[in-house]
């Protein structure tokens, strides 16, 4: 009762919390104050409202992700990359699977700096959707040359990216 009462805070509608609490049951096991958490990290990061209502009834198992690796997340998407919140209710999986130094960051830092025009006509989800051989084909570029790039990417902002999130418990 106390999950149905904070997914229903969130945004969504009866059926919705019918819906999330089926799909993942683990959500009635988990205190109500974690749960407001991880969705107050959301509206922190630009999410909140029916995005978030969107995200949750997408895809629940959100909910029992760390809130400050759900708010590291979402920013990168919605601040850095430039994904509407409402976005990430379409592959939140791609998105909230990953990790954000190893996989997430240093991906769009290879398109950004490697293949500007491919950010332009791919959607970000896209880019998450494959193997790092796959990704660099996409790139044009081989699986040694991104593999090349993410390990100088590591060992310079990469590092930052990822000693910050440590420090921030993500």
């Amino acid at each position: 009762a106390a999950a149905a009462a904070a997914l229903a805070c969130a945004g969504l509608a009866e059926a919705a919390v019918d819906a999330a609490l089926a799909a993942e049951p683990a959500l009635l096991t988990v205190d109500p104050s974690r749960l407001s958490s991880v969705l107050d990290a959301l509206v922190g990061a630009g999410v909140g409202g029916a995005d978030a209502a969107a995200l949750v009834a997408a895809w629940p198992r959100v909910l029992l992700k760390s809130p400050a690796d759900v708010g590291a997340k979402a920013r990168f998407a919605t601040q850095f990359l430039g994904c509407p919140p409402r976005a990430l209710a379409r592959s939140p999986a791609l998105v909230f699977n990953r990790r954000l130094p190893t996989v997430l960051a240093p991906r769009f830092a290879f398109v950004k700096d490697r293949a500007p025009a491919l950010a332009a006509r791919v959607a970000p989800a896209t880019l998450l959707r494959s193997s790092d051989a796959d990704f660099a084909a996409q790139c044009g570029a081989s699986a040694a040359e991104y593999e090349e790039f993410k390990a100088w990417w590591a060992a310079g902002v990469g590092g930052e990216l990822a000693a910050s999130l440590e420090a921030a418990g993500v």
